[in-house]
This record gives structure tokens, sequence and C-alpha cells, in this order.
């Protein structure tokens, strides 16, 4: 039986709750293998901050405990005035907010709307399980979200997704096609649009600016 892209999103809480309360702050409590993969993701997400000058604030959406903050460059971080992390998951944001009680420019907020304007606004792993949702409401889901995400930046977004171009398939993960993505991400946001294929993982991360 397939589900609205709503429901989804409730049993996804609930998995990551169940996880981050058995496992703790660590790459598999957020569905990764391990700390090596989930860190090699962010490295892609790096590029939108790269151009970056000077102090700029930072919105990740499907935070977690915060992981992507935790392991930014010291020359990247050092620059972020102000991160926001949101998750769905209550426990994920009491888990970061633990973790970073003494860090003053890390906030967390629980729920997936972002709610101020921030420089750059970045996603990882937020779209690869589906949890049961039909593939037409979670496709919407997609690219409602990306959406949102742009329409909450000043500079930039920075997002990853499963890739279609895979050898094998599970049930619960949605693969995506990189070429129907890269052309709604021209079509919607212009043409400052970088989509990158080439590293080892089984996805593909898409870079979006503002003009």
């Amino acid at each position: 039986m397939t589900k609205s892209a709503i429901e989804s999103l409730n049993d996804m809480a609930r998995d990551y709750g169940e996880r981050v309360s058995k496992l703790g702050s660590v790459a598999e409590a957020t569905g990764w293998r391990d700390e090596a993969s989930q860190v090699l993701r962010f490295q892609q997400l790096y590029a939108v901050l790269d151009e970056s000058e000077g102090q700029f604030t930072l919105a990740d959406l499907g935070a977690g405990y915060g992981a992507f903050f935790r392991t930014l460059p010291e020359d990247m971080q050092s620059r972020i005035s102000s991160y926001r992390g949101f998750d769905v998951s209550p426990e994920m944001v009491r888990e970061g907010e633990k973790l970073f009680s003494d860090e003053d420019r890390v906030a967390f907020s629980h729920g997936s709307e972002l709610t101020d304007q921030f420089d750059f606004v970045v996603a990882s792993g937020i779209f690869n399980q589906h949890f049961g949702a039909d593939r037409q409401s979670w496709v919407q889901h997609i690219q409602d979200t990306i959406q949102h995400m742009f329409d909450h930046c000043k500079k930039g977004i920075a997002f990853n997704i499963m890739s279609d171009q895979v050898d094998f398939k599970e049930e619960y993960i949605h693969y995506q096609s990189p070429s129907e993505m890269l052309d709604f991400c021209l079509k919607t946001f212009g043409k400052h649009v970088k989509l990158i294929h080439d590293y080892p993982l089984y996805e593909f991360t898409v870079i979006a600016r503002r003009e």
C-alpha cells in the first residue's frame, strides 16, 4: 500500500528518531554506512560554499544532529556566522542541541519548513528513502522541497540524491534520473546549475546558484 509524502515523512521521523536514540551522534544513526561515506557526500556539497567570501549564514535541511557543520573544513566553518539545522525528528534535534550546546552560532529547529532567509541552504540524503510513498507523490515532494530551498536562499543551494545509473536497485530507495533533475533545475532556477556525478557513490549532487 502506497502512502502520501506527508505520511512517509512521519514514518521517516519515527525511524530516525529511534536510530539516534539507540546509536547517538554517529553516521549510522542517519542511515549512512559509515562516517567516511557520509563525509564524501558532504564534500560534494562544499562546492556551493567555495566561492563565497567573508561571513555567511547556512541552513541545513534534514540536518540530523548537525554532522555537516561538525565535519566542515575549519576555513569554511570559521566563516559561518549562523548555522540552523532543521529536522523532522525531534530526537535528532535534541541530539544536535546537546552536541552543540556550547556553540552560539548553531541552532536547531524541528520541522521541514525553512523559516528565514539564509545565504546558503544544503540538504544531504533527505530524498533517498521514500518510506512507501508512491513515486509521483515523492517526486513532487522532492521538487517542492528543492524549490522551497531556493526560495529561502540568497546565494545558492546544494543537495544530493540517489542516481538511477546503478547496477542494482533496492525497493525502499528512490532513484532519480540525473538528466531529468538537471532539466528541472535549469528550467526552474536558470543557467547557474552544476551536476556532480563523478564521485564513487551511487548518487549525484546538484549545485544551483542565484544569478
